[in-house]
């Protein structure tokens, strides 16, 4: 992963900035997911990309950028943008793989926490 992202990305998620939300990049128009803060930092640094609300699943919001959109991993576009390799980047916890969106989605692990295994893993 290039560096300087991680480090806005670590610091997007211990900044209190954005709110956690779980299950999408943008399960409300008030919480992201890692991922999607991700998704947002490339959003607001490359001036490319806009939350759409998904008609089939309101209120979650889909990442559209390039004529697709996602809703619950990263876009190819951000996956290069930031060098990374997969759209949900796999960790280890435990002594075992795991993903990001996983991590985000269990209760007990907040954007701090996440933030420490993005800075110490990826």
């Amino acid at each position: 992963m290039r560096e300087e992202i991680k480090k806005k990305w670590v610091d997007a998620l211990r900044s209190g900035e954005y709110k956690q939300g779980r299950g999408n990049l943008r399960p409300t128009e008030d919480t992201h997911c890692c991922l999607g803060v991700l998704c947002d930092l490339y959003k607001q640094t490359r001036h490319r990309g806009k939350w759409v609300s998904n008609d089939f699943d309101y209120p979650v919001f889909d990442f559209f950028i390039g004529g697709k959109h996602e809703s619950n991993e990263l876009p190819p576009e951000v996956i290069r943008w930031a060098g990374l390799t997969l759209s949900n980047p796999v960790i280890r916890i435990n002594k075992k793989d795991s993903s990001l969106a996983d991590l985000n989605d269990s209760k007990n692990s907040n954007f701090k926490k996440i933030a420490k295994i993005i800075e110490a893993q990826l």
